[in-house]
């Protein structure tokens, strides 16, 4: 079960289009710390579920960068959550039971080297929320909603490439929320 939470990170780039902002309250036992992931049956029973991330608890992004002429020396690097934030995953029922078992069958490996086409066909049925209070969600792929409910106005995105006498070549990253 430890990996359906590639699922969950994956499905950040994907959803459905028609969703809204949603109210939705879990019973208290129904909403675990990501550590406890792997206790969840299976897909379906992710419905049923709030997940949450401490202050403090990191994350892990994968990174995937390998051109013609760069790659990432290091393929994974910790996000850290500043707050805490819930997630929760609703699959569709009209998901198929070959779908979900397919799903159900990938690794992280897996899910990472299926062409774009196949990875959206197996999760447009799926679709993650974001919340700070495990009632007011958000899917992922609604900016507006996001920064509704994360609590931001505005975001940057910024990437760099310098050289300097001092430091010689460097390159920079930059992700940035303002209230």
């Amino acid at each position: 079960m430890k990996d359906i939470v590639a699922v969950l990170f994956l499905v950040f780039l994907s959803g459905c289009a028609t969703c809204r902002l949603t109210v939705h309250e879990f019973e208290s036992d129904k909403i675990i710390h990501h550590s406890k992931v792997g206790q969840i049956e299976n897909l379906r029973a992710f419905n049923e579920y709030a997940i949450y991330f401490d202050n403090g608890d990191a994350f892990p992004l994968d990174l995937d960068i390998d051109t013609n002429f760069i790659k990432a020396a290091d393929d994974s690097i910790d996000l850290v959550f500043k707050k805490k934030i819930y997630l929760r995953m609703k699959v569709s029922e009209d998901i198929s039971d070959d779908t979900l078992t397919d799903l159900e069958n990938l690794d992280k490996q897996g899910i990472t080297k299926i062409s774009d086409k196949q990875r959206a066909e197996l999760l447009k049925n799926i679709t993650i929320f974001i919340s700070t209070d495990a009632k007011n969600w958000a899917p992922i792929y609604n900016m507006k909603g996001v920064k509704k409910v994360l609590g931001f106005k505005k975001g940057s995105f910024s990437l760099g490439l310098g050289i300097t006498k001092t430091d010689g070549p460097w390159a920079f990253f930059k992700l940035a929320t303002t209230d």
